[in-house]
């Protein structure tokens, strides 16, 4: 409850600063619209009329557009008298009935800028020059009776098939490569075009393209975060939802959601208006194009969110994610949820301040705020217009993959907390300084406002949760559509400026009055399984980071060594196992080699073989041969093991030079020679007890040591019982005759040819059945 106090503090300070600032830090501020939509309307069916077009009762359609150019002539040259025309955004209206069509565009102050009538039927037109009536009306209306007699004409000339052109001139005496231009086309049946156009010089062309320039960065960045957002979406979302981790039903109510809002959004804002327009009248079938568009976008922004929940589920961290997965279920009234709704609202508003308050500091020179845009004007209902402006991509692709992914056991098992989170802070500066884009054409404003509200979305994200952040993007947006309207001159728009402002405070005071009166929301017993399977889940994941720590345990073996080919793998049946293999160097040169294989399976194994390996390294240092390592080995298991758990191992040395091998056998499966001179292989079994089964004493006198001559391309294969006994479905063992088969029929591969052959012909005879023991293998080829 003390959230809320807070938040609406916060929100006053906030809106009060974006209000008062306004004016004189925003790009548009500074030039207020003089008319509504509706007046805008009004005003362009007036001046159809003026010139024989009666468009009473036509469909309309209204958009805007922003002229950027004539937005950096205003801002170089605010005291020219050509400056009282033009103006950085204009309203376009467009009546249609069948072919004909009438396009009017005005001036945000008013003024008519152009005049268009054309007709489908036919295109083409004779040319009529303009008589003094028409000449009168044209210059009245848009140059208006002060400024008619700064206009001279320069040219009336006939285009045959395109009319009859008059054009008139007004230079700017201070600067004269400053000219304003108003051209008419005029035909038999009255005036068809009239132009009003400013010509801008050299030096302002070159500045105006500067100042595209400077946005040029974000065109670079931008796709690239785009591609990585996608390709990081699919990556995670396929195969979770192939294992039953993601539910479609989640999903689709998140699409319909979107779906419902943007559709909302499209109508009442100016959307489906500038597409009538830019399609030459009403045509359903773009709308469903449109459509067709938005919906893979709607549906990759819900599979986003399905990939964070996932992954903070695994996390066990969905505590953030609860009042989301309430509002997706239906249950609008409780009291968590209002808190969010309520305190993101408010929040929103009050994190508009950054933008404008940092420009209007003055600390990007050359620079304003850009926050608003003229579509914003054309809207039927501009409190439509925060549903449908832009969907929060920078917000999602930081809540809705990169935080669940630092905050996911895999991130934290390879990553470090400083990297991570530096990760997650980068991609948010970037995100919502360059998604956003609220600084006009200055990259340092947009990186220096997007890091102060990434920050301010985290401090949100960190103390409420997920629902908070998005309903403040909802309010940031309307907090400052609502301050444009009720900064423009016009009453109707001030109108609409109070009618979002209201709208939105309601939603925000029913938030409140849902923290005060509605129930909290309930443990589900579905919640329950949730847990359940977060515990699995993180199980899972702990066992899949020992079988890795395992795995590392494990010395990479070379490939060649003094005209010798090695190769050595080691595959667990379970999440880790007991088996393991090592290669190590004497001291005087040799080299030693073993597989072993501990009793018993799963963690206790695992366990015990990590302190076999332990064991080994350290009595290989000081062991002169190799009886009296595995007398070493023995004496430390046996103690450690209480003959409760003991070891097997083929244990070898490996003598380069004088290219012999050493071995003996603690209780192991015998060693496979395949000799090639000879063209045969043979097992050798000499003696041997596990190790840890027996004293020093009794061990000792059951080892037998063997040394095997080797030749060029023979083949020494030590290998684990889970070679061996490897099953099919008929429960038949793969034996060691099937290994001696493969061996032989492979015998001129190297080491890790031979090596990948034989856990091919395994895995073939297994036929997809799961092994029951680990597979161990170590391929020695002279």
């Amino acid at each position: 409850m003390r959230a809320l106090p807070l938040a609406a503090l916060l929100a006053a300070v906030g809106a009060g600063v974006t209000y008062k600032l306004f004016p004189v830090a925003d790009s548009m501020g500074k030039y207020p619209a003089k008319l509504s939509r509706g007046e805008a309307i009004e005003r362009a069916r007036t001046l159809a009329a003026g010139y024989g077009r009666d468009v009473d009762g036509w469909p309309v359609w209204v958009a805007n557009n922003r002229h950027q150019r004539t937005y950096e002539f205003l801002r170089t040259a605010p005291d020219s008298p050509l400056s009282r025309v033009p103006h950085p955004y204009s309203y376009v209206v467009v009546f249609t009935r069948g072919p004909m069509r009438v396009t009017v565009e005005l001036a945000g102050s008013g003024a008519p800028v152009e005049y268009w009538f054309r007709d489908g039927r036919r295109p083409d037109f004779m040319a009529a020059p303009l008589t003094a009536e028409q000449e009168k009306r044209v210059l009245a209306d848009f140059a208006g009776p002060v400024n008619s007699p700064f206009y001279r004409q320069i040219g009336s000339v006939s285009r045959g098939a395109r009319g009859h052109a008059t054009t008139w001139e007004w230079r700017d005496e201070a600067a004269p490569e400053l000219i304003e231009q108003l051209e008419v086309t005029s035909a038999p049946d009255g005036i068809r075009r009239v132009q009003l156009r400013s010509e801008l010089g050299a030096t302002f062309v070159q500045r105006w393209i500067a100042a595209l320039g400077r946005g040029g960065l974000r065109a670079v960045v931008l796709p690239v975060l785009l591609v990585l957002v996608i390709s990081m979406t699919n990556a995670l979302f396929f195969p979770a939802f192939a294992r039953g981790h993601i539910r479609l039903r989640r999903v689709l109510a998140l699409f319909g959601a979107l779906m419902a809002i943007r559709l909302i959004g499209f109508f009442a804002g100016s959307g489906y208006g500038k597409l009538q327009i830019s399609g030459l009248g009403p045509a359903p079938e773009r709308l469903l194009q449109a459509l067709a568009v938005t919906a893979p976008v709607l549906f990759l922004f819900a599979a986003m969110w399905s990939v964070g929940r996932w992954m903070m589920r695994a996390a066990g961290s969905l505590e953030r994610w609860r009042t989301m997965d309430a509002l997706l279920g239906g249950e609008w009234w409780r009291r968590e949820v209002g808190r969010s709704v309520a305190c993101g609202l408010l929040l929103g508003a009050a994190l508009t301040a950054i933008p404008i308050g940092l420009c209007a500091a003055g600390l990007f020179p050359r620079s304003d705020a850009q926050t608003v845009t003229p579509d914003w004007l054309a809207a039927v209902s501009p409190a439509a217009i925060p549903l449908s402006y832009q969907l929060p991509w920078d917000l999602s692709a930081i809540f809705f993959l990169f935080v669940p992914l630092a905050s996911t056991p895999w991130g934290r098992r390879r990553f470090p907390a400083w990297a991570r989170w530096t990760l997650a802070a980068v991609i948010g500066v970037l995100g919502m300084g360059l998604v956003r884009s609220l600084v006009n054409d200055d990259a340092m404003g947009n990186f220096t406002t997007g890091a102060l509200l990434a920050a301010g979305f985290a401090a949100i994200y960190w103390k409420l949760d997920l629902v908070a952040v998005l309903m403040a993007d909802l309010g940031f947006w309307a907090t400052l559509v609502a301050v444009y309207f009720l900064r423009q001159e016009s009453p109707a728009l001030r109108a609409s400026g109070a009618m979002t402002a209201g709208i939105y405070g309601s939603v925000a005071l029913a938030g409140a009055a849902a923290v005060l009166w509605a129930r909290q929301l309930e443990t589900k017993p579905d919640e329950e399984v949730v847990e359940i399977a977060t515990q699995r889940e993180t199980f899972e994941t702990e066992f899949a980071m020992a079988r890795e720590a395992q795995q590392r345990l494990l010395p990479a073996i070379p490939a060649r060594l003094d005209g010798f080919s090695l190769a050595a793998s080691c595959h667990p049946a379970r999440e880790v196992g007991g088996d393991l293999y090592d290669f190590f160097r004497y001291p005087d040169g040799t080299y030693g080699l073993c597989v072993a294989d501990v009793s018993g399976k799963g963690v206790p194994a695992a366990l015990y073989m990590t302190m076999t390996k332990g064991i080994l390294a350290a009595a290989s240092r000081d062991a002169a041969d190799l009886p009296a390592l595995a007398l070493a080995l023995n004496a430390q298991l046996h103690e450690a093991g209480r003959k409760k758990t003991f070891v097997t191992m083929a244990l070898g040395r490996l003598d380069a030079e004088r290219r012999t091998l050493e071995y003996l056998r603690a209780g192991h499966n015998s060693i496979l020679w395949r000799r090639s001179a000879a063209g045969k292989s043979e097992y050798r079994q000499p003696k041997g007890v596990g190790l840890g089964l027996t004293g020093n004493r009794l061990f000792e006198r059951a080892i037998e040591m063997e040394t095997l001559a080797l030749e060029a391309g023979d083949v020494v294969v030590f290998y684990s019982d889970g070679i061996t006994e490897a099953m099919n479905a008929a429960r038949e063992l793969y034996g060691e005759e099937r290994l001696q088969a493969v061996v032989e029929s492979n015998a001129g591969l190297d080491a890790a040819g031979l090596e990948r052959e034989i856990l091919r012909e395994v895995r073939e005879f297994m036929a997809g059945e799961p092994p029951h023991d680990d597979m161990t293998l170590f391929v020695l080829r002279a």
